[in-house]
């Protein structure tokens, strides 16, 4: 794929025919992601999370806070450089245009093997354009009454979750969070989202 198209080839809210669409491709390797985040990350972003987070391991925790030194899907986009083309199950309450567009370009270039999301239910009234959007782009899309912000992105080696503050927009605040190699701690989180996407569960009883 050539990165350097992706902005021009898929425009916000701009859906496409039926007839057109195409089967997501699914990057190979860490190396066309790693494109991906140089792309999609300005240089200056890249350099202060890189300089702050070491390389991931597993069994490893990271606690962070910053100021408005990236957004989410930025620091998301750092996580799969590592660990290259994951499926992502997340909750946030918030998620704006950038975010949900570079997103699904993720998922369209096979960046992100899946997307399941669980919105708090206020997305409809605040961004409705981009609810809609990522529903007809990703696997799954619920909303609910969830105030959580977690991220959990995974593939047949790692196993990563962000468990932050910050939710899928653009930053301007102290925030901070945790990214934690666990794929006991990624399956306990699937274990609530999953069920509240899918309309049943404790949780998805109150939403």
């Amino acid at each position: 794929m050539n990165f350097l198209n992706l902005k021009t080839r898929l425009m916000l809210f701009r859906t496409t025919p039926e007839a057109e669409t195409t089967a997501p491709i699914v990057a190979k390797s860490a190396a066309i992601v790693e494109k991906f985040y140089d792309f999609y990350v300005k240089s200056t972003v890249r350099d202060k999370i890189e300089d702050i987070f070491p390389a991931l391991e597993t069994g490893q925790n990271i606690e962070y806070v910053s100021m408005a030194d990236w957004s989410t899907h930025e620091l998301v986009f750092w996580v799969l450089s590592q660990i290259g083309p994951a499926k992502m199950t997340m909750a946030t309450w918030s998620m704006t245009e950038t975010a949900a567009r570079q997103l699904v370009e993720a998922r369209l270039a096979g960046v992100l093997t899946s997307v399941h999301c669980l919105f708090d239910y206020r997305i409809k009234v605040r961004y409705p354009e981009v609810c809609a959007y990522v529903k007809e782009h990703f696997e799954a899309v619920t909303v609910a009454h969830c105030h959580a912000k977690v991220t959990v992105l995974e593939n047949d080696q790692w196993a990563v979750i962000i468990n932050a503050s910050s939710n899928y927009t653009n930053n301007v605040r102290i925030e901070s969070g945790s990214i934690k190699t666990s794929r006991q701690t990624a399956d306990f989180h699937k274990s609530w989202i999953i069920p509240t996407i899918e309309g049943h569960g404790d949780y998805a009883k109150h939403s």
